[in-house]
């Protein structure tokens, strides 16, 4: 896991090499997306570290189910950079249906 300050550094570096017309992470696209945590490994993290933080009781609650029940077991195993916004769109449409969690 990397800080903040070291996260603020890296996108400074990447905005920096666009500026010069550098690609913007150099290497491959699979070397990169062998690396990174799996989506269970921040599943488990995210309830810690942000919602029990960040929102109350009952919001709590209602993430923790989301990620528990429909998340974990869909993309558990799944590299998180290697997951896009197709996976996450679909992860994201049945939501609709169920208006209590369409906005988690």
């Amino acid at each position: 896991m990397i800080t903040a300050e070291e996260a603020w550094r890296r996108a400074a570096h990447i905005v920096a090499r666009i500026k010069v017309g550098e690609e913007p992470v150099p290497g491959s696209m699979t070397a990169m997306l062998a690396e990174g945590p799996t989506v269970g490994k921040m599943a488990e993290r995210y309830p810690v570290e942000y919602v029990a933080l960040r929102c109350k009781p009952k919001t709590e609650s209602n993430n923790r189910s989301v990620v528990t029940k429909h998340i974990v077991p869909k993309l558990d195993q799944r590299l998180a950079p290697a997951v896009g916004s197709r996976e996450v769109t679909k992860l994201r449409h049945w939501q609709c249906a169920i208006p209590r969690i369409a906005t988690l």
